[in-house]
């Protein structure tokens, strides 16, 4: 099995703990904010994992990007639509989606109130997710790419 096959899958599996992290610190962070609870160290440690394998993510993802076929640096890149997704949409909307993550995590961390910690994380891993769920590329959406 080849490098790119090995990173590959490892970056398609690992979306899949990130997904299940984020939506975890979504629940987590709308229930302490809605119901003014207070937001643990464990809540934080969810949020930071998320954070954590959102950028392992982005580290595999920058190595993908330079040996994978699906990426193309010429003019003929944005005339196919696969080429065209992975080599400027899925890069651009996943770095801004894991900066979002980022601002929030560190905006959380700065504020000792609970309630707008919780409010702050929610807020910023929620426009995340928006982003990661658009750029991941879906099978039904027909760019080469698997569940797994």
């Amino acid at each position: 099995m080849s490098i790119y096959l090995i990173l590959i899958h490892l970056h398609s599996i690992l979306r899949w703990f990130l997904l299940v992290f984020l939506l975890y610190s979504l629940a987590v962070s709308l229930w302490k904010w809605k119901s003014a609870g207070v937001f643990s160290k464990g809540d934080s440690l969810a949020a930071a994992i998320t954070v954590h394998l959102s950028h392992l993510q982005l580290l595999l993802g920058f190595i993908l990007y330079f040996i994978s076929a699906k990426v193309m640096f010429d003019k003929e890149a944005m005339v196919s639509p696969m080429v065209r997704f992975f080599t400027v949409e899925h890069i651009t909307i996943m770095i801004i989606a894991i900066t979002c993550l980022t601002i929030g995590n560190i905006k959380a961390k700065k504020t000792s109130n609970s309630t707008q910690k919780a409010k702050l994380i929610f807020l910023w891993f929620t426009a995340a997710l928006i982003l990661i769920l658009a750029a991941i590329p879906w099978p039904f959406r027909a760019l080469g790419s698997g569940w797994f």
